[in-house]
């Protein structure tokens, strides 16, 4: 079954078809969001709202002329992500805690393909990250690589957290900007 098919019958409110697309993508995207929010928590709770997004909304889900949709799946997971995460950007500190080791046991190892198609979407976010204003890039570049809190990034760079924290949030209105010139479709989803 292709996941043009398993989607159409997700439309249909199929819980075997939710079921087998689940399985399928589910390590991917969890690794993926997890890599970026460095918190399992947050990861749990975005991953839920994406789950209930897709089963309300699978026809939003494009696919390749052999009827996958890794590629596009990624691109639209991201952008829904950021949207998320911008709702979500009052609690900016990030935890003390490293997570790599939490997140690596909960994880199986999913499949080289995905592997890099997740390296494929990191190298193409820090490509767009580097046509960034230079003053913006930094503090992004901070938040986004580096895994600094807002706090931290302020102390770094001697500004104010207002400041470290506007910064931050015009990376993402400007990587969502240009998430869209990449896939215009996106511009259809406003919540998740």
């Amino acid at each position: 079954m292709t996941d043009s098919d398993l989607l159409n019958s997700i439309a249909c409110k199929d819980e075997s078809a939710f079921r087998q697309f689940y399985h399928k993508y589910h390590n991917l995207l969890y690794s993926w969001a997890a890599r970026r929010t460095g918190n399992i928590e947050q990861t749990n709770e975005w991953m839920q709202e994406f789950w209930i997004y897709l089963w309300l909304n699978p026809l939003k889900i494009r696919t390749d002329d052999q009827g996958y949709c890794r590629k596009f799946l990624l691109s639209h997971f991201t952008y829904l992500m950021l949207n998320y995460m911008n709702r979500e950007f009052e609690g900016f500190d990030k935890p003390d805690t490293c997570l790599t080791d939490e997140v690596q046991d909960e994880l199986p190892y999913s499949h080289v393909e995905e592997d890099f198609n997740a390296q494929e979407l990191t190298a193409t976010v820090s490509k767009l990250i580097r046509d960034f204003p230079e003053s913006i890039r930094e503090a992004f570049k901070l938040y986004w690589d580096g895994d600094l809190s807002i706090k931290e990034i302020a102390s770094l760079q001697k500004i104010n957290e207002r400041t470290a924290y506007y910064k931050v949030k015009s990376g993402f209105d400007i990587l969502k900007i240009k998430i869209l010139k990449i896939n215009p479709a996106e511009g259809q989803i406003h919540t998740v």
